[in-house]
């Protein structure tokens, strides 16, 4: 039968058709013929072949022709595949086997479960979405009794999440898998499940546990009479060179390469081996060694692998003293981890990847000298401190290019924003510690689909060719490029790295890097002071006492730094957040004639930056003002802080909100200027920063973590000012885990997800005598034409100079009677000057934003 005219059919027609032309028998050889024949298009029309199929078959299972259907759910099920429509394939598969138990059928539709599984990067353009692949595969396998492929599929799982950092998923997926190879009594699946728990047990840093466990995947596969997988010999090389047993190590080494492993694998244990050699000293065979495994890898595509073999050679060469070599293995590095990450789109996914890393860059930072060329430091430090906000941050802004690329139908577009604001509500960037333990494929409780549904759709525009992945805009390149636009400019950054508990400050001017160490001692002294006051373990004096202390022991190592900083007329120090809020910077700088004088006329600040994103730096007009504050916080004046923002603004509209009234939130996506007046307490407080909120005990307060990373995309604030205790401060983890990436939680961080808002926040109690002051201040220096960034720098360098009589004249403006009396003779016993002098009475004041 000729079936070419009808292909030109649209799904509609060619149904009707055959319905009309089933009225007259056709033989199943002419079925095979159109199978054939839709074959022909379907590379150039999957979609509609895979429709056309799918009709066909329900067409001719009412003629009760059921080999026939399943001939075309076969088709639909491959096509469906090479589309990338996993929902697709497995409801096909499902009903294949519905509809026929026969053992054709079932082969047919293992077969098509394995090349899913095989094909799992077709659905999605992310490593972690395999398992969601995986697990729909196993549900294809379970109906048909094949355990052991359900266990080896776990097994594939785990090395997944093990290698992302999630140990929690590897386990589970392991335990099931040693589940199922005791219940078939499978003591090579056993012994196979063995193997890869110490490559899990390696990755996780518990070495013991890798010993124990791989002592007996050996015993497995000497009773089955078979050689043992050169990974694990490797890994046992590995897990015994973690445990200070060097010669035990390199045995097994050595055993592993007399097996004549691939190159990839052979690279990995000639890397693990030259680190044996160098900690025995033995530095030159070391070289030799590593550069075997760099020819090793010359036609070998594994990233990760020639990853470790730059990081190896670079600390190597460190102890050669070959400093010019060691800094371009440690540049090869920083590429080369940005290109592992790229494949990755889950935010605790790609930190646990960066924390495996961020240690083992910062300690061979420490090992260059503490002077030098910007580009010599640069790529390393952007990529130890490039975290999940900048990666959200990216993907924010793809997904809002993405709807307006003409190339993308209005399905498309409302699938993505739908996909956007599941993540939003599960959590980005910050993942309460529940949720993140739980996102796991085969978690009842897991709610981290979204991520796999936004990896359907990157793939697919990225198959269209309209838009580069989503985390481009955090990819080093970019970051780079960032970094080196600021430093055109005029500004100065710093960093703070932890090399074995050894602080170093890096400040970059120019093309040009100077770094000094800080001693441990004093970063715990300071936050040991600052949490002692926040739970009123000592008393405002003590505090001030402490604080007055720490800045002098501070200054004395970061001036020769702020010196350089003046001399070269930087127009900002932009310090890069990493996962302490140890360094009161602004307070230090204050210290800082230079600076400090600089700061008073708005020439100079100091910003905070959350995230090494840029900026969008608008010039619109402000006209709009939400203030928040706590009726039952008792903060005398802080109800009138919008009032003396806008008083000389007439043309200003100040909107007031209690802070429990929701309403606020969407006032604010219009917002220009946000004011939020109330008590806070650290983060440190909560068990996960998820579930901080602002307000006092007991209040209820719409501001919280949860709630910004929800609606703050949406919000038009330029300036926000956060006049509440510790509402600078952050939390590096959540309920599950620390943080070692630089993924501080703080409130300024999340108010940056809109990229325009500069923010202002203290970082230790303040009272809202001096926030009313400051907001005035800020307010007269944005009325007057300054930015954001500097009408706040002017403030906070003028607040301690303010005499009585200046802070008499703008409290006489408090437009309540009763608070201002109240307000005027809370100063009348202070001295004329200096009433405000102390670094106490300022709050800890600092600005934050972006890049």
């Amino acid at each position: 039968m000729e079936w070419s005219d009808w292909l030109t059919l649209s799904t509609e027609s060619f149904q009707e058709r055959l319905k009309r032309r089933l009225d007259h028998p056709i033989s199943f050889k002419d079925f095979v013929s159109l199978y054939n024949a839709l074959v022909g298009v379907a590379e150039n029309e999957p979609a509609r072949v895979a429709s056309i199929a799918a009709k066909i078959a329900e067409i001719v299972l009412e003629r009760s022709k059921v080999q026939e259907a399943i001939l075309f759910w076969e088709m639909r099920a491959r096509v469906c595949i090479q589309l990338g429509d996993l929902s697709g394939v497995l409801a096909t598969l499902n009903r294949m086997a519905d509809e026929d138990d026969s053992d054709d059928t079932r082969d047919i539709v293992v077969e098509l479960a394995e090349a899913a599984s095989e094909n799992s990067d077709n659905f999605g353009n992310s490593l972690d979405q395999r398992p969601r692949v995986f697990a729909g595969v196993m549900e294809i396998f379970s109906r048909f009794g094949l355990k052991e492929r359900i266990a080896k599929l776990h097994l594939e799982a785990a090395a997944i999440y093990s290698r992302h950092g999630q140990s929690q998923a590897a386990y589970r997926s392991l335990s099931d898998a040693e589940e199922i190879a005791v219940g078939v009594e499978s003591q090579r699946l056993l012994a196979e499940v063995y193997t890869i728990t110490v490559l899990v047990a390696c990755e996780e840093g518990d070495h013991d546990w890798a010993t124990r466990v791989g002592d007996k995947a050996l015993d497995l596969w000497s009773d089955l009479a078979e050689q043992s997988p050169i990974s694990l010999l490797s890994n046992m090389g590995l897990a015994r060179m973690r445990t200070d047993d060097a010669e035990g190590a390199q045995r097994y080494f050595r055993k592993a390469l007399a097996a004549q492993p691939e190159d990839d694998l052979a690279a990995q244990i000639n890397t693990n081996l030259a680190v044996c050699q160098r900690v025995d000293g033995r530095l030159d065979e070391a070289l030799k060694t590593i550069l075997e495994a760099e020819a090793n890898l010359a036609t070998v595509p594994n990233l990760e692998a020639r990853l470790e073999v730059a990081l190896v050679a670079g600390r190597i060469l460190l102890e050669l003293d070959n400093c010019a070599d060691a800094i371009v293995k440690l540049k090869t590095a920083s590429k080369l981890l940005d290109c592992v990450l790229f494949p990755v789109l889950r935010l605790h996914h790609r930190r646990g990847l960066r924390e495996r890393y961020i240690p083992r860059i910062e300690g061979m930072l420490a090992s260059l000298p503490s002077e030098g060329k910007a580009e010599d430091v640069l790529p390393m430090l952007a990529t130890v401190r490039t975290n999940a906000l900048a990666d959200w941050l990216s993907i924010l802004d793809w997904a809002s290019a993405a709807v307006t690329r003409c190339e993308i139908d209005e399905k498309e577009s409302c699938a993505l924003h739908d996909v956007m604001q599941k993540l939003r509500n599960f959590g980005a960037p910050h993942l309460f510690g529940f949720r993140e333990k739980y996102d796991d494929a085969w978690s009842p409780m897991n709610g981290g689909e979204a991520w796999d549904e936004l990896a359907t759709i990157s793939l697919h525009l990225e198959n269209l060719g309209v838009l580069n992945g989503p985390t481009e805009s955090s990819s080093l390149k970019v970051i780079l490029e960032t970094c080196h636009c600021r430093l055109k400019q005029g500004h100065t950054l710093m960093f703070m790295t932890y090399a074995n508990d050894k602080p170093i400050v890096w400040c970059i001017v120019g093309e040009k890097y100077r770094s000094v160490r800080i001693p441990l001692e004093l970063l715990v002294k300071w936050k040991k002071a600052s949490l002692d006051h926040a739970s009123n373990s000592i008393n405002r004096s003590n505090f001030n006492g402490q604080i007055l202390e720490v800045l002098e022991d501070f200054s004395r190592y970061l001036d020769p730094l702020l010196n350089w900083v003046s001399i070269e007329g930087s127009q900002s120090i932009r310090y890069i957040q990493d996962f302490s809020d140890s360094l009161p910077l602004t307070s230090i700088a204050l210290r800082h004639a230079g600076c400090a004088a600089r700061m008073k006329h708005g020439d100079f600040h100091v910003r905070i930056v959350s995230a090494l994103y840029p900026a969008i730096d608008d010039e619109d007009a402000v006209s709009t003002i939400v203030s928040i504050s706590s009726p039952n916080d008792e903060l005398m004046l802080s109800p009138f802080e919008g009032s003396i923002f806008a008083v000389e603004w007439p043309s200003i509209v100040d909107q007031k909100f209690d802070a429990d009234d929701h309403k606020a939130l969407k006032a604010l996506e219009s917002a220009d200027v946000v004011l939020i007046s109330s008590h806070s307490a650290p983060f440190q407080f909560f068990t996960d920063p998820y579930f901080a909120t602002m307000g006092g005990k007991g209040s209820r307060h719409i501001i919280g973590v949860e709630a910004l990373q929800m609606h703050a995309p949406d919000f038009q604030a330029r300036l926000v000012m956060l006049n509440a205790c510790h509402s600078g401060s952050g939390l590096a983890r959540n309920y599950q885990r620390r943080f070692r990436s630089s993924d501080l939680v703080t409130y300024p961080a999340l108010f940056t997800l809109n990229r325009r808002a500069i923010v202002s926040a203290g970082a230790w109690a303040m009272s809202d005598t001096v926030s009313f002051l400051h907001t005035k201040l800020t307010s007269d220096g944005l009325r007057n034409g300054m930015k954001p960034f500097k009408a706040l720098a002017r403030s906070i360098a003028t607040l301690p100079h303010i005499t009585k009589a200046e802070a008499r004249t703008i409290l006489s403006e408090v437009p309540d009677d009763n608070a201002r009396e109240e307000a005027l003779k809370r100063i009348s016993s202070g001295p004329n000057k200096g009433m405000f002098s102390q670094p106490y009475v300022s709050g800890g004041v600092a600005i934050h934003g972006l890049l």
